[in-house]
């Protein structure tokens, strides 16, 4: 069974600069026309139906080719069948072709995509795991200190966390501004295969997006939306922090050190670095 045996394809290291359409996804499409259109023939789907969504098709893949869906009407009653379709994938040749910035892309944001996708994502994981178990630590009254020169200051952790957490910081940000830039540069139908399909079989006109549009897009979602409030606490205790400024007092008169009630809720945002574990753990059931 050549669907059976598609499943079970071997994910490649990379992403691939040409991805030919498997045959799975013409079965989806074969499906998703015969639901959408009025069923003739035991199950055959309209020519023009077929017609429109594969030209369709061929314009979000960029391919200027002509298709002409009238030579797959093998017995000449204006439909097309499954076996049609199978004729077409086998004669077609449709090929997702993918720039170097799509990849990038495709790399970082989908595990599912290739393998180094899957390890990115991975680490990614392990440093969010790191980053959390630090902060708690971090709390700990035997793994702070007490700074000699004042010692009616609240203890602070010890270096090493800080360390930890500019490690992690610097990981998080690379990876999230990678996957900001190569947004510009990333078709979003062509993000995922059911993403595809929709598109191909809309009413609506197509319309093309500009990177402008595609960075809005990015931002404003709400998996990135938490991503980047997940880092910008550690940057925003860098700039509030001030070694001369005078340090803040509690309520029974006691030094806090320099850390007021703004680090303790940024240290708290920046648990929300979990919400994205998750969201990447999902992610993974699937792969």
């Amino acid at each position: 069974d050549l669907l059976a045996k598609e499943r079970y394809d071997v994910v490649p290291w990379i992403v691939p600069a040409e991805q030919p359409l498997k045959l799975v996804f013409f079965h989806k499409v074969f499906l998703n026309i015969r639901q959408g259109g009025q069923d003739n023939n035991e199950g055959d789907v309209p020519l023009l139906l077929v017609q429109r969504c594969f030209s369709r098709l061929l314009r979000l893949l960029g391919d200027d080719r002509d298709f002409d869906a009238r030579k797959y009407d093998l017995n000449g009653d204006g439909s097309a069948g499954w076996w049609e379709f199978l004729a077409m994938w086998k004669q077609e040749h449709f090929c997702m072709k993918l720039s170097f910035m799509e990849r990038v892309y495709l790399t970082a944001e989908d595990p599912q995509a290739s393998r180094l996708g899957k390890l990115v994502s991975m680490l990614v994981l392990g440093a969010i795991f790191v980053s959390a178990c630090s902060l708690i630590l971090s709390t700990l009254p035997e793994l702070q200190k007490t700074d000699e020169s004042c010692p009616s200051c609240e203890p602070k952790p010890h270096g090493f966390f800080n360390t930890i957490d500019t490690v992690c910081v610097a990981l998080f940000t690379f990876e999230y501004v990678t996957r900001l830039i190569a947004s510009a540069f990333m078709r979003r139908e062509l993000i995922s295969q059911d993403e595809l399909i929709r598109n191909m079989c809309l009413d609506e006109s197509l319309r093309s997006t500009t990177k402008l549009q595609r960075i809005l897009a990015f931002m404003l979602s709400w998996p990135n939306i938490i991503d980047a409030m997940a880092i910008l606490p550690s940057y925003a205790m860098i700039f509030m922090e001030d070694p001369e400024m005078p340090s803040q007092k509690a309520d029974g008169g006691k030094d806090l050190g320099g850390e007021g009630i703004h680090f303790v809720i940024a240290k708290l945002m920046r648990l929300m670095r979990l919400a994205r574990a998750l969201r990447l753990g999902r992610r993974f059931e699937a792969v």
